[in-house]
């Protein structure tokens, strides 16, 4: 049950209701001798899995816990000296107030060691692969292996008449330009006018 107050108790100043079982919590961290003052702050909606208390961030004036239930989550601010923070912060562990998730780290076992226990984990299989990621790798299946020799035969038949078609249009088409070509040059021949103006002399002496 959550209790309302909106008074100060020592070193606790309840600016708002203090929920679940927080109320002697607080009062203990009011008895740490660098801590300035304990206030309640907002309450949340969001639930926990169970009840903790959990360190947030330094603020400009102390540190900000999150005190969690399995019924909402409420944010206690610790007012103390800049340079008292981790003092504070230290002293809450030492209590055992804060529950903080800590990776360990395993010792004892080498790369070597952990390379050698996940090769024995293997199953034949995997180890097969792993002995042939040093030989050539295969080419894909192309569209070319799943066709029968009948069909592929066909198909190549087929490609090179396509090109032989398309190189005689092209051939037409090369023949076509020079023809064109030499009938322009043949109409200019015959241009009188044209062979005048390329023979440089003045057009005067023919009127």
């Amino acid at each position: 049950m959550s209790r309302k107050h909106r008074h100060r108790e020592n070193k606790v100043k309840k600016m708002h209701t203090i929920i679940g079982g927080y109320e002697k919590v607080l009062e203990d961290l009011g008895t740490i001798e660098q801590v300035r003052s304990v206030i309640t702050g907002v309450i949340s909606p969001h639930k926990s899995e169970q009840e903790e208390m959990t360190f947030q961030y330094f603020t400009d004036s102390g540190l900000k816990l999150l005190a969690k239930t399995t019924e909402a989550i409420q944010e206690i601010f610790i007012v103390c000296e800049d340079g008292d923070k981790q003092r504070v912060l230290d002293e809450l562990r030492t209590r055992g107030h804060l529950k903080e998730k800590v990776k360990k780290m395993k010792k004892g076992k080498s790369k070597g060691s952990n390379k050698q226990q996940n090769a024995q984990q293997r199953d034949p299989l995997d180890n097969y692969r792993v002995g042939k990621n040093d030989m050539p790798k295969e080419k894909g299946t192309t569209l070319k292996d799943l066709l029968n020799p009948e069909m592929l035969k066909q198909l190549q038949e087929k490609s090179s008449e396509m090109k032989a078609q398309e190189r005689a249009q092209e051939d037409q088409r090369r023949q076509a330009e020079v023809t064109r070509r030499e009938k322009e040059q043949k109409e200019l021949d015959n241009n009188f006018e044209y062979l005048l103006n390329n023979s440089k002399q003045d057009w005067k002496q023919y009127k």
